[in-house]
Formats: C-alpha cells, structure tokens, sequence
C-alpha cells in the first residue's frame, strides 16, 4: 500500500471508487510551497509561500496501476514523490503535469473536483483562485473563453 496524494479530480470519492477501487481515503494536508493550476486539468506547480489543499489515499498496487491509465502516465502526468513526515508518513506519490500553460478546465471536471473539495472538507480557495488565472490568462491572451454548442461553457 502507498499513499497517493490528490489536489484534482481524483478527491473526489465517487470517481475514486471508479478508478482505484481499494482506495481508502486517510486524511487531508496542505502542501507547502505548491500551487494549483489549471491546463484543461489540474496541476501543482511549485510556488514559494503558496499552499494546495490535498486529499490523502492509502492505494494499492493495482489501483496505482489504474490511476497510471487515468492520469496519462507517463506522457501527460509524470509520478513524483513528496516527503510526508510531518504528518507520520514517509512519503506520498503526486502526479504532475509534463506540460506549462494555463486554459480553462470545462465545468463538469471543474464540478467534479469541487464536489472533491467537500468530500475532504477543503477550503476552496485556492481551486477558485486557480480557476480564475486561468480565466484571466485566457481573457487577456485573446483566446474564447465561452463557445457555442458543445463547447465549454461557465454560465
């Protein structure tokens, strides 16, 4: 069993029971010196006196093995492993993304990972703050933020 740190969709319980079914979740912390980000999904990027709210699952090899698939690894999200000693533990896996940028997660994965933030009783904050750079980056860079049919869409 290892623990698996989550700051995106993967907090929330009923996508967990999907994908890694022997997930248990064990706690929440915030990571110091992290920031969340958003590239169509979700990041951590480091950022000095920053903090993300995370979610704290004991996982098995297997479920492992399904998050790998899920998180497009290792070409999408890449697996680093961050110290957890102050709260017990040796250490916990994160995914991060291989790629920089910001763009505008779509509502139903946005939606999903809030409901996350409530599963853990997480402030929200920082995901809000998130969502919005992103907004802001794609207001400011010219690019459409709201489309038509089938689009993305925040109303």
């Amino acid at each position: 069993m290892a623990i698996y740190i989550a700051y995106g969709a993967n907090l929330n319980k009923k996508n967990m029971a999907t994908r890694s079914p022997d997930a248990v979740p064990v706690g929440s912390t915030n990571l110091l010196d992290y920031k969340l980000v958003f590239n169509n999904v979700a990041s951590i990027v480091p950022s000095e006196g920053d903090s993300v709210p995370v979610g704290l699952w004991k996982i098995s090899e297997q479920d492992e093995k399904n998050l790998d698939v899920y998180e497009g690894f290792p070409s999408l999200y890449r697996k680093e492993y961050i110290d957890l000693s102050y709260m017990g533990m040796t250490q916990g896996l994160v995914y991060i993304m291989n790629y920089g940028g910001k763009a505008v997660p779509n509502k139903r994965y946005f939606d999903a990972i809030k409901e996350g933030y409530a599963d853990f009783q997480l402030d929200t904050e920082q995901l809000i703050d998130a969502v919005l750079e992103a907004f802001d980056y794609e207001k400011d860079s010219g690019r459409v933020i709201q489309t038509r049919r089938g689009g993305r869409s925040w109303r």
